[in-house]
């Protein structure tokens, strides 16, 4: 669809910043990421050192891609924390627990 496309080309454009950010967040947005790596580039590139990157992540995206070791083969970031699989909107009727996610949040 024309919404999936535009938002994978927002992850892939670098976008022009006049300084450098403290913090970068992107909540319940990665499951539309195609180029983790471009990603997280634009995002170090967005930071000022030492700044923080926190994300939400699918579980079972989390696994399809093995962010585990996207995490760690990425020499940009280093992993401050990772929560448990969380319920992503437990009162929502449509997703309850079928779909949980990872809060995740890291340091350049």
């Amino acid at each position: 669809s024309l919404n999936k496309r535009i938002i994978n080309y927002a992850y892939e454009k670098k976008i022009k910043v006049k300084s450098k950010y403290n913090i970068v967040s992107l909540i319940g947005a990665m499951t539309y990421c195609k180029d983790h790596q471009k990603l997280f580039n634009n995002v170090s590139s967005y930071l000022v050192d030492k700044g923080y990157f926190i994300f939400t992540q699918r579980v079972d995206l989390w696994e399809k891609f093995d962010f585990d070791n996207i995490i760690k083969d990425n020499s940009q970031f280093q992993l401050l924390y990772k929560s448990r699989p969380l319920n992503y909107l437990p009162k929502n009727k449509d997703f309850t627990s079928k779909i949980k996610i990872r809060i995740v949040l890291l340091t350049k």
